[in-house]
């Protein structure tokens, strides 16, 4: 059983902001205003473009030490440190950024997405919560809670979360499958039979529906 589908809020999608921008543009306007904190934001996200990580982590590390009270710089340092596995640095930093900017809930769900990775399933589903009032219409949250609720057997729950991030995203296979499976643990195998009608040899999950449907 497929139980988690991550919604990882990705540091790639800042940086077309700052790409016609060279190094060498970076550095000198640096030399001229040393204490700009969004300066040593930007070339941080230049230096992630490059893959170089270690440069990045450095400037972005001096954005906030310029600005303390600078959430953007908190977040992306945080994003930075959640791609190379860095889970407790990365959560340091995404709390100081909700501190600063109570409303990322990019914040949120990264925060939400490293405590799943730990099993700490009722932090990871107080941070889901919390994006999701930013996120009403987000069926990657909806599923990220059914399966929460999957994990911890609470069927009844899961049914409902996924009830709704399938209504959002009917064409998402694991959204169907982890609703199949909440309708499995409750015995409503008519259920299982409406979302699958006729089983498709292709469908990755072909094996598991048969197996759901005969038992």
């Amino acid at each position: 059983m497929k139980l988690i589908k991550f919604f990882f809020i990705l540091y790639l999608g800042l940086l077309p902001l700052y790409a016609e921008y060279s190094l060498s543009e970076y550095k000198a306007a640096i030399k001229t205003n040393p204490d700009n904190y969004k300066i040593y934001n930007q070339l941080g996200l230049y230096y992630i473009q490059l893959k170089d990580f270690t440069n990045a982590k450095v400037a972005l590390e001096k954005s906030v030490k310029i600005k303390r009270d600078y959430g953007l710089g908190y977040y992306n340092l945080g994003v930075l440190l959640l791609n190379q596995g860095h889970y407790n640095e990365a959560t340091e930093n995404f709390i100081k950024s909700l501190i600063f900017n109570t409303n990322n809930y990019q914040s949120f769900i990264n925060l939400a997405n490293i405590y799943n990775i730990r099993n700490d399933l009722d932090l990871s589903k107080k941070y889901y919560l919390k994006a999701l009032v930013f996120r009403t219409n987000d069926a990657d949250l909806y599923n990220n809670l059914g399966v929460i609720a999957l994990k911890k057997k609470n069927y009844g729950e899961a049914e409902s979360y996924l009830q709704k991030a399938y209504a959002i995203k009917k064409d998402d296979s694991d959204i169907k499958f982890n609703l199949a499976t909440a309708y499995y643990y409750q015995k409503k195998h008519a259920k299982i039979q409406e979302l699958y009608p006729y089983t498709d040899p292709s469908n990755k999950y072909y094996h598991l529906i048969i197996e759901m449907l005969n038992n």
